[in-house]
């Protein structure tokens, strides 16, 4: 067992889900929609995938309905097309998206995707680059893979599986919910202003992670470093970790600061 030495700041706060977390009610386009292939017919007003054109790419305006692209204030749905991943990038544009319900997995490469309302992924959701502003809630049924680029808004980001942090940043006021735990790795990580919550086992291997701006941790499962790297306070008001489980060190040579 590694020892621990430091500890940035460490506040008995108690912790609430944001009040504007995802509404399975308030999101789902039909109430049969609990599996993807339960939906055959077009939800009213929704711009509808078709993947016509290229089948991958979202900003192809012939793999949409009547050739048209996804605009500001528009639902966006994607039924089941056959496990494709549809590649969002815009740069440097935003889009500002009602709602978006998708069957389909979601890679996110640059410019900036907007969800002001609510949102669901029900496979897997990649960023890699630009921006995924979470404003009214999102649900990720599947895993969450970060590489880079930046999560933030004020709504709560809810993933089911195992979210994998490898870079880039999450900011702003809202949460991001890892049901299926952390798997914190790579480079280094930023955690400003917004707050995580590890609802599964999680795993830390290496990569700094800089909490700025009053950044929150919430360790509500157990968490096994494996790497001498730290967590710790980087800049602007004292960030805080709520530990509520265990933090046992399996692997490194040296102390790992909190």
């Amino acid at each position: 067992m590694g020892r621990f030495r430091g500890i940035c700041s460490i506040l008995a706060l108690t912790h609430a889900l944001l009040a504007n977390a995802v509404d399975p009610n308030d999101l789902i386009f039909k109430s049969s929609f609990e599996r993807c292939d339960n939906i055959s017919t077009r939800p009213d007003g929704a711009v509808v995938w078709d993947g016509g054109g290229d089948g991958e790419s979202w900003n192809d305006p012939e793999n949409w309905n009547d050739d048209v692209l996804p605009a500001n204030g528009d639902d966006v749905w994607v039924a089941d097309s056959g496990g494709i991943t549809i590649v969002y990038n815009s740069a440097p544009d935003t889009l500002q998206l009602n709602r978006l319900d998708s069957c389909e997995s979601l890679k996110i490469t640059g410019g900036t995707l907007e969800l002001t309302e609510a949102a669901w992924v029900r496979t897997n959701l990649e960023l890699t680059g630009g921006n995924l502003v979470v404003i009214g809630g999102l649900a990720v049924i599947g895993k969450l893979e970060q590489s880079n680029g930046t999560l933030k808004g004020v709504g709560t980001a809810t993933v089911g599986g195992l979210f994998t942090w490898t870079g880039g940043s999450q900011s702003e006021a809202g949460e991001t919910v890892a049901n299926g735990g952390v798997q914190l790795s790579g480079g280094v990580h930023y955690l400003n202003s917004r707050t995580l919550t590890l609802n599964g086992a999680s795993t830390y291997s290496g990569g700094v992670m800089r909490l700025m701006n009053a950044a929150t941790i919430n360790f509500d499962s157990p968490l096994d470093i494996q790497t001498d790297d730290d967590i710790h306070h980087y800049t602007g008001t004292l960030s805080t970790l709520n530990i509520n489980s265990t933090i046992t060190k399996s692997a490194g040579t040296d102390a790992t600061k909190l």
